[in-house]
């Protein structure tokens, strides 16, 4: 299998030929026939890749890939820009066949570019490397994709992409590279050359392949030495998301910009009006015209957790809740110590013919506990908007077919109890306690507990569960009351 590279394409293949003295100096025979593109690269440096068929530059776009293509790439060769020097390096690194996949940026220049780059690679597939025994190794280009097509859905040209225009690329430039880049992508077959291109890109293309795990290859300066940075030993703490989860979802990636939230409307969904001081510091939000949107480092790191969350797979949020439904169980253990206690109870059937799960099960005589733990983003009631998937994670649907349906159905004789506890070292959310009101109007048998553990209980797990930590909505007081287990007990 063939090694994937993508590659970032930028205009040096043109800066470096235009470096007269220095190609001469480099390449003797590129003097003899020399002919100078600084006019035509002038007419053509401010002008967007849409306009590289214009007929009223195809005068400039015609002599400036004659010169590279007769005067400059016969002798410089691998060496006549940052992308193919790199990508040679990059093939004698991995001493495997390469694919190549070519990014252009909005404009003309780097349209052209990748043209050249394609064309030259085509007519030149194979890089022989001499071995330490004196063997020589071939190296195949096997495929070089560049897609000019600015309307095709598969293109390779970045729309958007561009220095003229800041707030385009701050708006659709950067988000369009990394969807790109992400289509291209095969775990553990792929790698980022970034050689060429905007270097303002650099920091956050650097961030992205760490989220998504791909390794970084460019050459460093003006030296011959491959540069390679891979996985670093850290992860991405996406606390800020699921904290402040009723604030982000109002600016996700996905809203237009006429329906961002005022910064007053913003502050009003936060925990707390400090959060806002707190999100900005981090710079995952900005403001624009008394509006709040994600900076491309938080819709970045929002894509991330979203994509982390609708991962079947294990992950660290996975394991807290986990961990969090044992401490729960451990504490109704104490309280219930001849009791039947269970993590994990199967409950019911579903229309799949699978049994639901309450997380925590107490049975003790004729009375049943069935428990659900939650983080406090939960999503409390269905909306119409949700997948199918989203919707089962509710607890609106837990009490209507999930675990709870199930346990009144299976448990009719007994005394049921049936608990959310959700758990979150801040206080409740006006919203969640709206949205509970709203479900315990038709489900009024549900009770809702809030588990207050210490601040730092995501990395400290040696802690308990005690009475202090818990307390109780009363939904006819509309008020938090303090939980015990005796007053409901027969």
């Amino acid at each position: 299998m063939s090694k994937k590279i993508i590659t970032t394409v930028g205009t040096s293949i043109f800066s470096n030929y235009q470096d007269k003295d220095k190609a001469v100096r480099t390449y003797p025979e590129v003097s003899k026939d020399y002919e100078s593109i600084t006019t035509q690269y002038k007419r053509l440096e401010n002008l967007l890749a849409s306009e590289r068929n214009n007929s009223t530059y195809a005068a400039d776009i015609h002599h400036t890939k004659e010169c590279i293509t007769y005067l400059w790439l016969p002798f410089a060769k691998e060496k006549a820009c940052a992308e193919l020097q790199t990508l040679f390096a990059i093939a004698q690194d991995e001493k495997k066949d390469i694919e190549v996949i070519l990014l252009a940026t909005d404009t003309v220049l780097s349209v052209v570019a990748c043209e050249l780059i394609k064309e030259w690679l085509r007519e030149n597939p194979v890089i022989e490397i001499k071995q330490d025994n004196g063997n020589v190794n071939s190296i195949r280009i096997t495929k070089c994709t560049f897609n000019d097509n600015l309307s095709a859905t598969d293109t390779t040209i970045v729309k958007g992409l561009q220095i003229t225009d800041p707030q385009m690329f701050a708006d659709q430039g950067f988000n369009n590279l990394l969807i790109i880049i992400k289509s291209h992508i095969e775990k553990g077959n792929t790698a980022l050359n970034i050689s060429g291109g905007y270097k303002a890109i650099i920091p956050y293309v650097t961030l992205f392949a760490q989220l998504e795990e791909i390794p970084l290859k460019y050459i460093y300066e003006n030296s011959d030495q491959l540069i390679t940075v891979g996985n670093l030993p850290f992860s991405f703490d996406f606390s800020y998301f699921t904290d402040e989860y009723l604030a982000i979802e109002m600016i996700n990636p996905k809203k237009e910009k006429q329906n961002l939230p005022s910064i007053s409307d913003f502050i009003e969904n936060l925990s707390s009006a400090d959060e806002f001081k707190n999100l900005k510091d981090a710079f995952l939000i900005i403001e624009e015209d008394g509006k709040v949107d994600l900076s491309l480092l938080g819709a970045m790191l929002y894509n991330k957790y979203e994509e982390s969350e609708k991962e079947n797979g294990f992950n660290s949020y996975s394991l807290l809740g986990k961990i969090m439904e044992v401490k729960v169980y451990e504490y109704f253990q104490k309280q219930f110590p001849k009791g039947k206690i269970v993590l994990g109870q199967p409950v019911g059937k579903s229309v799949e013919d699978h049994a639901y799960d309450l997380d925590v099960f107490v049975e003790i005589d004729e009375e049943i506990w069935g428990i659900e733990v939650k983080p406090q983003n939960v999503d409390v009631l269905i909306r119409d908007d949700m997948s199918t998937k989203k919707k089962k994670e509710t607890i609106e649907y837990k009490c209507e077919i999930g675990a709870f349906g199930s346990a009144i159905a299976c448990f009719k004789e007994k005394k049921l109890h049936l608990l959310v506890i959700m758990y979150h070292h801040k206080e409740p959310n006006k919203f969640q306690i709206e949205n509970f009101k709203s479900l315990n109007k038709k489900y009024n048998y549900i009770r809702w507990l809030w588990l207050k553990p210490k601040p730092n209980y995501k990395g400290n797990v040696n802690w308990s569960v005690d009475l202090s930590k818990f307390k109780e909505f009363n939904f006819q007081t509309f008020q938090w009351d303090n939980f015990s287990i005796k007053n409901h007990q027969n």
